[in-house]
């Protein structure tokens, strides 16, 4: 093989690696875009409801805490169930069914779909709730007991609105906001969990890209020598 066909080769070779490290960055790039987009707090100043916009100045924020009851009195226990050990998917259920019959006397009950249905809407509500206030007000908060009291209402509160204006069930009338403090309680705990997982993968796939890249590099260097190897012997060779 003489000098030309080597240094074509070589430049093949260099031009695939480069693509592939330039695909290596891209797919990094990606994975910190998703994780990003999934687990960063989002624009305060875009939301759906005017309640829900993000802010700290006070007294926006005491027309929510200086006025606990401003949508109702509170009449509904922490066990509408009346069963002692009572779980909270049984507390869930009770409570819709008991909010959903005070709709209408003539509604029948919620069937065990509908009830998984709209539980399931009051856990996005308020996953929604750690994700774009939560997260940004408390961020260095890694446990809804450490909340403060004051803050813990307030978030209550916004939840409690949030579900009546888009799903029109009235949280409200939970004693002490028991059902809003619980789906934020287990909100927070699962946004956490996705978290760390997002975390680690981010991390695994960071690491795998890293190693490629190395391998990549020790492939250029391999083809570099290559092409000095086979040039010195050609041109021993020659002589």
């Amino acid at each position: 093989m003489n000098n030309n066909e080597i240094f074509v080769r070589i430049l093949q070779q260099l031009t695939t690696i480069r693509g592939e490290i330039i695909d290596l960055k891209e797919k990094v790039g990606a994975l910190q875009n998703q994780f990003n987009q999934q687990f960063t707090p989002q624009n305060a100043l875009t939301f759906e409801h005017n309640s829900e916009v993000l802010t700290e100045d006070p007294v926006v924020r005491s027309r929510y805490t200086s006025a606990l009851n401003r949508y109702g009195r509170r009449d509904i226990g922490p066990n509408p169930t009346n069963q002692p050990q009572a779980t909270m998917l049984q507390k869930y259920n009770s409570l819709l069914q008991h909010l959903h019959e005070a709709k209408s006397e003539g509604n029948t009950p919620l069937d065990k779909d509908q009830l998984d249905k709209e539980r399931k809407k009051l856990h996005n509500a308020a996953l929604k709730i750690v994700r774009s206030h939560f997260q940004v007000m408390s961020p260095n908060v890694t446990r809804w007991s450490n909340v403060e009291p004051s803050n813990q209402m307030y978030y209550c509160l916004l939840l409690e609105e949030k579900i009546l204006n888009e799903h029109n069930w009235e949280l409200f009338r939970c004693k002490k906001s028991w059902a809003a403090r619980s789906l934020l309680y287990s909100a927070y705990k699962a946004f956490e969990k996705q978290r760390r997982a997002a975390v680690l993968r981010l991390g695994r796939e960071t690491n795998n890209a890293v190693a490629e890249g190395r391998a990549l590099y020790e492939e250029t260097q391999h083809a570099s020598n290559e092409y000095v190897s086979d040039d010195e012997s050609t041109t021993s060779n020659a002589f």
